[in-house]
């Protein structure tokens, strides 16, 4: 089975199969200024991995990081099902940045959708449109 990516492709041994998987995607014109990131990322979890229990790992990772504690609210996507998200901000070498996850756990797989919006105003109004796409993580 080979597995392409990105426009390259490539054959693994006979066997393995996808566990783990990441995206990241920016607006096409963003001309090396600061934009916004869309990252989706998707793993294999624990049988025994609950959604409130990947949500408050991912939250402890973000307040480790940054000494700061996320919000995290429950979040329904359009197809009905439910999620978490996660709210914070955090500063970089380039300046301060708001992140925006969203958690949805299925058959045994966590999905989770970033948003990261260099805290600027003309692309802080981006954060709506970018959470309709959130609304959209479905499975299939």
């Amino acid at each position: 089975m080979s597995v392409t990516a990105q426009g390259f492709t490539f054959d693994p041994p006979s066997g393995y199969a996808a566990e783990e998987s990441t995206v990241a995607l920016k607006p096409a014109d963003h001309g090396g200024k600061p934009s916004p990131t869309l990252v989706f990322h998707s793993r294999k979890v624990a049988a025994d991995a609950t959604l409130d229990s990947l949500a408050s790992e991912a939250v402890s990772e973000l307040a480790a990081a940054s000494g700061k504690v996320p919000r995290l609210t429950e979040f329904a996507f359009s197809d009905g099902a439910k999620g978490m998200l996660i709210m914070h901000s955090q500063t970089t070498p380039a300046g301060n940045v708001r992140q925006y996850l969203v958690i949805r756990l299925t058959n045994g797989t966590q999905a989770t959708l970033m948003v990261n919006v260099p805290d600027v105003p003309e692309l802080q109004a981006t954060a709506p449109a970018l959470m309709q796409t959130f609304a959209s993580l479905r499975v299939g």
